[in-house]
């Protein structure tokens, strides 16, 4: 998304002239191709006939200016003005369409066909590549809202879009942005884009969403932003094994992730080492193959054989091979079929159900602190710490403890980081702490409240 915003310094008569100027001069589109919408008003807010008049001068004739209701022209965090909560700030927008023309029938082919069609159709004529909003009231009370003594503009317009338009494409997937990655792709597999669409624009745009987040310091977990990756990378694994990228699917990633950092590695991912990236959505990818392979290899069986796959199918596919059930709906839709919203609710309850199990089976075999008492396991756990130490010193603060096993003959210390450690940076840990052991300082231990904890300035793991 590009964007860009005025705190009080302009305002409509200054901005949509820019924004004007921005696509038919600086982009080179053509007017004539550019249709605008603008708030057609209501019961509390007034018809923005302003921004209208601006167009008009512009060169857009009333032909091209569009009024819509809040449901199309109106911004808030909430919504439209009877949504907004007292004290919430909003306002109208106006949004600018790109029209790819009558030649293309992208109307006529499409399921609004019977439809008129107009720049807020979805069939796909029209593109909307910017929408200037107009943050000027405040909700002040019900069904009442006040002009702000200082108005605000806030411009936001999708890049990729903007491409498909200069490039006179409505599929943004052919664009500069994507055509590398789709062509690494229908190299390694046995599909085309043009026959597989809606494959190959998920797993292209699933891997390219993972690449900025492992580039952030994200790695795949099983928890918050961690997930994220997992999710979008499973997904991503099963439409290729669906157009026949089975045998290489873990470097056929890696080759898509390569192609995004290239594709913006002098200017978004420019500090990034792509290897780094595409070593760590490879490594991902290959932890679910064997899943994927064996879940998809059970419900093809059971298919074949006329099986339903329902609730407790799917459970078991996840119970015996760790096979999500994100995983078992994406791939059933390969054969027209989805799961009930009985079948949703059926799974949940058994999932719950298992963790309650887990948790009664396991409450008194995995307690808090050492599973050992021994004096080995006590100084692994010691060395523990100074390894933790050591790593954030050498590598940076984001390095936290993310999993730990210790037994008598090892320390397993489990953290996030983007990639792999230097053999320099091993060298560096070690002497740190082999400098700290050598002094034989006297270790010693305190229990207290997690407040007292924190102000001592502790790094703990039980945010």
């Amino acid at each position: 998304m590009l964007g860009n915003w005025s705190l009080g310094d302009y305002f409509k008569k200054e901005q949509l002239p820019w924004i004007l100027d921005f696509f038919t001069k600086d982009l080179g589109l053509s007017q004539e191709k550019l249709w605008v919408s603008v708030f057609e008003g209501n019961d509390q807010v007034p018809k923005d006939e302003e921004s209208a008049e601006i167009w008009k001068k512009l060169g857009i004739p009333d032909s091209r200016i569009y009024f819509y209701d809040a449901k199309k022209n109106w911004w808030s965090r909430t919504g439209s003005p009877d949504e907004m909560p007292i004290g919430e700030i909003g306002g109208p927008d106006s949004e600018i369409f790109y029209d790819f023309g009558k030649e293309l029938k992208l109307h006529e082919n499409s399921p609004f066909k019977n439809e008129e069609c107009h720049p807020n159709c979805d069939c796909g004529r029209y593109m909307e590549i910017g929408n200037s909003v107009f943050m000027q009231y405040k909700k002040i009370g019900e069904n009442k809202l006040e002009e702000l003594p200082q108005k605000n503009v806030d411009f936001g317009g999708g890049l990729e879009r903007i491409a498909a338009v200069v490039n006179g494409d409505p599929d943004i997937y052919k664009s500069d942005l994507f055509i590398g990655l789709i062509n690494e792709l229908e190299r390694n597999s046995n599909a085309k884009y043009e026959d597989k669409k809606r494959d190959f624009r998920i797993i292209v745009d699933h891997i390219k969403a993972s690449v900025f987040l492992v580039a952030n310091g994200i790695v795949p977990s099983n928890k918050q932003h961690g997930y994220v990756i997992r999710r979008l990378l499973r997904r991503s694994a099963i439409k290729m094994h669906k157009i026949g990228a089975v045998k290489n699917i873990i470097e056929t990633s890696r080759k898509v992730a390569n192609q995004v950092v290239d594709t913006y590695k002098d200017r978004y991912l420019k500090d990034n080492n792509a290897l780094d990236i595409s070593v760590e959505i490879g490594d991902e990818v290959n932890k679910f193959s064997g899943v994927l392979d064996k879940g998809i290899k059970l419900i093809d069986k059971l298919i074949n054989e006329g099986r339903k796959i329902d609730s407790d199918l799917a459970f078991d596919l996840f119970q015996t091979y760790g096979f999500p059930l994100e995983a078992t709906e994406e791939y059933l839709e390969s054969y027209g079929k989805r799961f009930t919203v009985e079948d949703k609710i059926k799974y949940d309850d058994r999932f719950r159900k298992h963790q309650e199990i887990s948790r009664t089976t396991s409450a008194g075999i995995f307690k808090g602190g050492l599973a050992d008492q021994s004096p080995e396991v006590i100084r692994l756990h010691t060395a523990t710490h100074l390894l933790l130490a050591a790593l954030r010193k050498v590598l940076g603060e984001h390095i936290v403890q993310k999993g730990q096993n210790i037994t008598k003959d090892r320390s397993r210390f489990d953290f996030p980081n983007t990639q792999k450690l230097t053999d320099e940076e091993i060298k560096r840990v070690e002497n740190l702490i082999n400098d700290i052991v050598s002094k034989d300082l006297p270790v010693n231990f305190n229990i207290m409240p997690k407040n007292e904890a924190e102000n001592t300035g502790a790094i703990h793991a039980f945010n």
